[in-house]
């Protein structure tokens, strides 16, 4: 796992997120799970976790860049 400062229950439901994906995918990949209780106990590739890692960190960052560009605004200081 890379260092990318996620809090235990992020991961989880990354991981979750990760499996309820690869379930609903339709791709005919033979380790895919195919059922609930596969994707319940499937671990998806370390790149795949890797990149929501990497594209919720990105998203958290500019989400909260965002919300520091709004509150400038809203006391109408200038960046």
């Amino acid at each position: 796992m890379s260092e990318w400062n996620l809090l235990p229950h992020e991961e989880a439901k990354l991981l979750r997120t990760a499996r309820e994906e690869a379930l609903l995918s339709q791709e005919d990949h033979d380790y895919l799970p195919k059922i609930p209780e596969q994707a319940d106990v499937f671990h998806p590739h370390e790149w795949v976790l890797e990149a929501m890692r990497r594209a919720y960190s990105l998203g958290r960052q500019a989400g909260a860049h965002r919300a520091r560009e709004e509150i400038r605004n809203a006391l109408g200081v200038k960046s």
